[in-house]
């Protein structure tokens, strides 16, 4: 399902599919990927600490790539969104309000929209928090239609109003 964003009149079509993957797909790698990585430096590492006590450059590698894998395990844990697995792009909903509140989100995945970053904040609209797709034109103030995912709150429009 492509949908438009439109504000101060840029224009950006996104697909629901663009979200499931950077918001579903790509933290489930990331834990695939880190559990193994954690996984098999554990093995190795025993293997080498039950056969000789002294700590050489490997197994120091080893043990860093060992905490890497821990660190990418729990951001990918923390950044997975499960509620747009359950979301039909089909049944979204409307709604009208004013944004009271604009956050960031720490570590976002990156879209790109013709070649540019677009950024992933936290949007309030009538005291729900949503989340939102910007390039940094929307404002604390501005009255805006949004139609969003009704599960994970994930806005695929979003348009300004006077």
């Amino acid at each position: 399902m492509k949908t438009g964003l439109l504000i101060g009149g840029i224009s950006m079509n996104f697909e629901y599919n663009h979200y499931y993957t950077k918001l579903y797909e790509m933290p489930l790698m990331t834990i695939v990927v880190a559990a193994i990585m954690f996984l098999s430096c554990t093995a190795i590492l025993t293997v080498y600490l039950s056969k000789s006590r002294r700590m050489t450059v490997y197994k120091f590698g080893l043990f860093l790539a060992s905490i890497f894998s821990i660190i990418l395990l729990i951001s990918g844990a923390t950044s997975i969104k499960l509620d747009i697995k359950s979301d039909n792009p089909s049944e979204s909903i409307q709604l009208l309000g004013e944004i009271t509140e604009i956050n960031p989100i720490s570590n976002p995945p990156r879209f790109y929209y013709q070649g540019e970053i677009v950024i992933p904040k936290i949007i309030v609209i009538n005291e729900t928090e949503y989340y939102c797709m910007t390039v940094g034109s929307i404002q604390i103030g501005d009255y805006v239609e949004i139609q969003y995912l009704e599960n994970s709150k994930v806005v695929m429009s979003i348009h300004e109003t006077e």
